[in-house]
């Protein structure tokens, strides 16, 4: 399946599902999440999963990372041992 059909199909799901929401409060906040430049997804984010990202942030500005190539040989040693 293409992205784009996948895309469709996800929008379209999402439409009927939005349809049948009663819950003004989630509404209102899926519509933030919406809202360009928001950051109400930041702030939606349990403390534990911000101070992981954070802590991610950090790491890969000093150059503790690895690169996808390394992880994908990885990886695949995973799934083949």
């Amino acid at each position: 399946m293409s992205e784009k059909e996948l895309l469709r199909i996800t929008r379209s799901r999402l439409i009927e599902r939005l349809k049948k929401v009663e819950d003004l409060g989630l509404l209102t906040h899926m519509d933030s999440l919406l809202e360009p430049g928001s950051e109400a997804w930041w702030s939606s984010l349990p403390t534990k999963v911000k101070a992981s990202v954070l802590t991610g942030i950090e790491q890969a500005d000093k150059g503790e990372f690895v690169s996808d190539e390394e992880v994908r040989k990885v990886r695949a040693q995973w799934r083949n041992p």
